[in-house]
């Protein structure tokens, strides 16, 4: 037996609807957004010859693109709520780079002690652990915190 009851008219509360705002980029192949904070994205897009290039988009919908010094592929991977944003990024020899890249656009390199490849995958927001990163490197088996 089921049992229905229908309330419509009746003072039911409204029922929330999701909105949605669509963006991508100027001259953007593809748009990759890779996660949010306070409102604002980060991910990465593609051009026209398919490069990865990072972008940061601000809750006026303003967008800033960006690559860290010497990259030919950048993948921004996480934000924090200070703006902050780690990810990877890949130089002309393939060699993968973690990063981060403040809110005024200084970005910082950086690799697991001993290790070529390492990739930022995420940054915490928690009280506890403001700033500290996880991501990955070597064959990408073996992962990585780095604390602030």
């Amino acid at each position: 037996m089921v049992l229905c009851a229908c309330v419509a008219g009746l003072n039911a509360p409204a029922i929330a609807r999701p909105g949605f705002t669509t963006f991508t980029l100027s001259g953007s192949y593809e748009t990759f957004p890779d996660a949010i904070a306070n409102g604002v994205i980060t991910g990465w897009y593609e051009n026209a010859d398919l490069t990865p290039h990072g972008f940061v988009r601000a809750t006026n919908g303003t967008i800033t693109t960006f690559d860290p010094p010497g990259s030919a592929h950048t993948e921004p991977a996480a934000i924090d709520d200070q703006g902050e944003i780690t990810g990877w990024h890949e130089d002309n020899s393939r060699v993968l780079h973690a990063f981060t890249r403040q809110k005024n656009g200084k970005t910082t390199e950086f690799q697991v002690p001993g290790e070529s490849h390492t990739a930022g995958e995420s940054i915490d927001n928690s009280p506890t652990d403001k700033g500290a990163i996880t991501g990955y490197y070597g064959d990408a088996s073996q992962g990585f915190l780095r604390s602030p």
